[in-house]
């Protein structure tokens, strides 16, 4: 009996493992690590709570999966209540969880001011400030050449600088990747505002960045107002460029 407890167990772990993997990864691909350079005493190491939910919630279930089949084995009182709690546990995550775009992040980073930087363009020039753009609505993009989401949104973001004129400036901040690569690429499909060398991934490490690409929308008053994770579409980007405008014109509206 003990045996085929074991075995039943293990199976309903594996299923639980192959119907909840894909809902976690997808999760957690809107989570960060927010401030990992411990140099810096304003960024201590703070994971997003909606990845610590996600990861118990995955592991929850499993468990409750594994308690289930426990009871019905051996018909234990002891772990029927456990199951009824651990079940209690998942679908509360769940139910969190529900309407919740894994893309558009929370991060702690929100409302926050934009962590300042000073980068030098691919190519050479004089280095970009974030603080020489205050007044304006500010794009970060940071991306990498072998990021294939990267290639899939180039189109969208090398097109939106002509539509909003200079009320909204867009940059790249190029995300572990080699400055050739980044060269021949922007050569071969086209570039419409500075891409910038992140030197010993700082800013992205101030930022929280963890994988590519992930877009932040600041302000004029240098505030974050929203981050996105994953390749961006027209109307997506329009939304958030629009949000970040907006806080602005209330602000100043609230001011008078």
């Amino acid at each position: 009996m003990d045996l085929l407890v074991l075995l039943a167990s293990a199976m309903v772990s594996f299923i639980a493992v192959c119907l909840f993997l894909p809902w976690l990864i997808k999760s957690l691909r809107g989570t960060t690590l927010v401030g990992k350079d411990l140099n810096k005493p304003h960024s201590p190491l703070v994971p997003e709570m909606g990845g610590i939910a996600v990861i118990l919630g995955f592991y929850v279930g499993v468990a409750l999966l594994v308690g289930l089949a426990v009871p019905v084995a051996s018909n234990g009182l002891f772990f029927a209540a456990l199951s009824s709690c651990l079940g209690a546990g998942i679908v509360g995550l769940m139910l969190v969880s529900l309407g919740r775009d894994p893309h558009k992040v929370e991060s702690p980073l929100l409302g926050r001011k934009a962590p300042p930087f000073s980068l030098r363009p691919i190519g050479g020039g004089e280095p970009v400030t974030l603080e020489s753009l205050r007044g304006k609505t500010v794009v970060v993009n940071f991306w990498a050449t072998w990021c294939v989401p990267c290639v899939d949104e180039h189109p969208v973001l090398t097109a939106a600088p002509q539509r909003y004129g200079s009320d909204v400036v867009f940059l790249g901040v190029v995300y572990e990747d080699e400055e050739p690569n980044v060269q021949s690429f922007l050569r071969e499909h086209g570039a419409a505002y500075p891409s910038l060398v992140d030197e010993g991934g700082k800013v992205s490490i101030a930022y929280g960045i963890y994988g590519v690409p992930e877009t932040y929308f600041i302000a004029p008053d240098g505030t974050i107002v929203s981050k996105y994770v994953g390749p961006l579409r027209r109307d997506l980007l329009d939304g958030f460029v629009q949000e970040a405008q907006a806080r602005t014109v209330t602000r100043r509206s609230d001011a008078r």
